[in-house]
């Protein structure tokens, strides 16, 4: 069509979405893969913490963890319910309080327990438990 002469060709397509689709119903994940494809979920307390936020998710992959963040900062509700709504098993918070004092608040979405830890320690307290 475009050089006005035929040439020849194939071609296929691959509707991925649907394949998904299709083997999350049979089941044919392994149950390592099945699931919600992160481990924990970061707040971004403010637009000031917005880099602390990113730091914090970069030192709990390098821990091995699949951590995603929220893409911008608002309420915690809002971010809690995010977490709910993707089956996120932990959500992790620095507000000021716990970055002044070196901490981090993790909250287990899956019971409600909310613990208090040394953010050196975070990553640890995730894995044990996830």
């Amino acid at each position: 069509m475009f050089l006005g002469r035929d040439v020849p060709a194939c071609g296929f397509s691959l509707g991925l979405e649907r394949i998904i689709v299709v083997m999350t119903e049979r089941g044919m994940f392994p149950a390592n893969v099945a699931g919600t494809g992160v481990d924990a979920m970061v707040t971004i307390w403010n637009d000031e913490s917005r880099g602390d936020a990113l730091a914090l998710a970069g030192e709990l992959r390098r821990a091995g963890l699949r951590v995603g963040v929220y893409p911008e900062s608002d309420k915690l509700g809002k971010q809690f319910k995010y977490a709910a709504g993707g089956h996120v098993p932990f959500v992790l918070v620095v507000g000021d309080e716990e970055r002044a004092k070196g901490m981090v608040s993790v909250k287990d979405m899956r019971s409600g327990d909310q613990q208090t830890v040394a953010r050196a320690e975070a990553a640890d307290y995730v894995r044990a438990r996830r």
